[in-house]
């Protein structure tokens, strides 16, 4: 015959295992915490709830209420507890074990039969700790003790606990009040291991969740585009405002049409009537404040960076932009190839883009290459870097340099429409105020503007050539990749000086003896130019990052 104990042991076991909480937790790309345990961040908003403790064995509402924020990144789990305390007696006594103060008992354990674990950390308002199965130095409490409350901020290092299978843990937490007598818990339990009857809590990555950028492109000295991608498809929003102020301005992502698009993971915010070399902050609603600078329209000396078939090596990128002198640069141009192949955003931002939105908050401007024609999703490059108008040749000036950049000599042969657009549009260009009263104009794309036999490009060959003489000599510089080598063609040279020796010294035609250099990047290589009132001033740096050599672009006489 079963006695009453035992039946209310069973009563009580199976009202546990039915009524176990299910919660689901954010987990973030990134958590900025200032660890002073107080939940002061913006992100401790988005983080799940947890509350509603109850007596323990006994149940029934807890004398005082308990709160526990939970949220995650890739390195951590955090939590953040509020310990109301209406008597305003909380013991602390530094004498005392971690039993003899206020304190609480975290439980997380597996949820897979078969491979289980369990980690248990205590910590009491004294700063003591207990733990088994991690070490008392291997996770992180910070409290604060208040008048009728203490609080704490507790960081655990996913590294610490056990396999996570279908993204669940179990979890449960007791807070035990010492001068009050009691003993409370999340999930009524008869024994603190019973973990199959622990709460669960299941990780998911918001939709609204920033995972790739932002990044700032298509800065002109009055507007620029903001571009991000989220982990789902929702409506975003960029706030933005100048460097300084106070008040901060949401502008709506995916206008089209005057519409909103909220179906898109993708995302660019048009920032229009920017002042001209002014420093604008923003954000995407996280709160993480990124910057950018407007392009300036007044004559000045400055520097910018060239970089081009990177292929993916991201590492080799990483070096780049870790150096002082590309960060003093005002600017960057991509010349293409920086992938070799384009079957999806995702190749894009494990080869590049990651690593340049998170070293890079200045203006960079991307263009193709022969191999960001190969793939399944080429359009993918569109979309990332040119959502506008879905061209990769455009001009603009910067301190009295007006650049022309080109998109030809793909490995796919170009819709000819698309070519012909170019064409004009690169004839009316050469012929407007800002290109001829500019103090130098540079030409930037891939290919380089050699005879075809030595392996220039056919299509910037006739995009070049279809332009007046005049024109054509008014050009100052050209930069281009492809070669994965070094190489320069200086004015009015007829042989080309090349780091192949197969190449070096080899002839051109009269053709291409033009009025200024032609000047090809390494593979993974760089080259910074910097402007001054007398020449462009060119270093060249190999793909180990060591100087390779010095080219001097005087001013063409006009």
């Amino acid at each position: 015959m079963m006695t009453k104990n035992f039946i209310c042991l069973l009563l009580t076991l199976l009202a546990c295992t039915l009524y176990a909480e299910t919660v689901t937790v954010p987990r973030f790309q990134a958590v900025k915490l200032v660890h002073d345990g107080v939940a002061s961040e913006e992100f401790w908003k988005d983080a799940a709830l947890i509350k509603d403790f109850q007596v323990f064995r006994k149940g029934g509402k807890s004398g005082a209420a308990t709160e526990v924020r939970i949220c995650a990144d890739r390195k951590n789990i955090y939590l953040a507890l509020r310990c109301e305390e209406p008597s305003g007696k909380i013991s602390a006594l530094q004498d005392a074990s971690v039993w003899g103060t206020d304190n609480v008992e975290i439980f997380f354990a597996s949820t897979t039969e078969g491979r289980e674990w369990v980690r248990q950390m205590v910590f009491g308002c004294n700063g003591k700790r207990y733990t088994e199965f991690i070490g008392e130095d291997q996770f992180f409490p910070v409290m604060k003790l208040e008048k009728n409350q203490w609080t704490a901020e507790v960081v655990i290092p996913w590294e610490r606990l056990g396999a996570m299978e279908n993204n669940r843990l179990r979890f449960n937490m007791f807070r035990n009040r010492k001068e009050a007598s009691e003993l409370s818990s999340w999930q009524n339990v008869w024994y603190g291991i019973d973990t199959d009857q622990y709460g669960t809590l299941v990780f998911c990555t918001p939709d609204t969740e920033v995972v790739h950028g932002p990044w700032s492109s298509e800065v002109s000295a009055n507007s620029g585009i903001i571009s991000f991608e989220t982990y789902g498809k929702c409506a975003a929003s960029v706030f933005f405002r100048e460097f300084g102020t106070e008040k901060f301005t949401e502008v709506f992502a995916d206008i089209s049409g005057g519409v909103r698009n909220r179906d898109r993971r993708l995302h660019h915010a048009k920032l229009n009537n920017l002042k001209p070399d002014t420093r604008y902050e923003y954000h995407t609603g996280d709160g993480k404040v990124h910057s950018f600078r407007t392009l300036a329209e007044k004559s000045d000396e400055f520097r910018f960076t060239v970089v081009s078939d990177i292929h993916g090596n991201s590492k080799k990128l990483e070096n780049i932009l870790s150096r002082n002198d590309i960060q003093s640069s005002d600017m960057m141009f991509l010349l293409g190839d920086l992938v070799t192949g384009v079957i999806g955003r995702n190749m894009c931002y494990d080869g590049f883009l990651d690593v340049l939105a998170q070293y890079w908050n200045k203006p960079f401007y991307v263009t193709r290459g022969n191999h960001e024609y190969r793939g399944g999703a080429p359009g993918e490059f569109f979309d990332l870097f040119v959502p506008e108008g879905r061209s990769f040749y455009r001009a603009f000036s910067h301190k009295g340099v007006f650049f022309v950049i080109l998109d030809t000599d793909g490995d796919v042969v170009h819709d000819r429409s698309y070519m012909d657009a170019q064409t004009e549009w690169l004839k009316r260009t050469v012929e407007s105020e800002a290109f001829i009263n500019a103090e130098y104009r540079v030409l930037l794309n891939h290919v380089p503007l050699l005879p075809e036999d030595l392996g220039g490009g056919k299509e910037i060959n006739q995009l070049f050539f279809s332009l007046p003489e005049a024109r054509r000599n008014a050009f100052d510089l050209a930069i281009s990749g492809h070669f994965h080598r070094m190489e320069k063609l200086l004015p009015g040279d007829g042989k080309i000086v090349s780091s192949h020796p197969g190449r070096n010294q080899k002839s051109v035609d009269e053709k291409f003896k033009l009025a200024f250099p032609v000047v090809t990047a390494d593979f993974c290589g760089s080259i910074t130019v910097d402007k001054n009132s007398r020449a462009l001033e060119l270093r060249i740096y190999d793909r180990d990052g060591k100087l390779y050599d010095s080219v001097e672009a005087a001013r063409v006489a006009r």
